[in-house]
C-alpha cells in the first residue's frame, strides 16, 4: 500500500520505515539499524538469560551485552 510504504512512525521498538531497492522501489521490508529498529537476541548462558545481539552490529549495542556462544557439540558436528 503506497500510504503505508511512505509512512515513518515511532513505535516502542524504534522508528518504522520501509526499505527501498536501488531504483527506489519499496521492498516491503523494514529498515534495521541505528535510528530505526534494532531488536534484541538472547541466549541462555550458564543458567542466565543474556542479551547477545546486536552486540556491536553496525555500531549498535546495549549495556550488558555478551558474545554469542556456540555449543561445543555444534562446533564438533560442523568440523566434520
Amino acid at each position: 500500500m503506497p500510504v503505508i510504504e511512505a509512512q515513518e512512525e515511532i513505535v516502542p521498538s524504534g522508528r518504522v520505515k520501509y526499505s527501498k531497492d536501488k531504483q527506489g522501489r519499496h521492498l516491503h521490508d523494514l529498515t534495521w539499524g541505528p535510528g530505526y529498529l534494532t531488536s534484541l537476541g538472547v541466549q541462555w548462558q550458564d543458567g542466565e538469560l543474556k542479551a547477545v545481539w546486536p552486540n556491536g552490529w553496525q555500531g549498535v549495542t546495549y549495556k550488558g551485552m555478551v558474545p554469542y556462544k556456540i555449543a561445543p557439540w555444534v562446533i564438533e558436528k560442523y568440523k566434520k
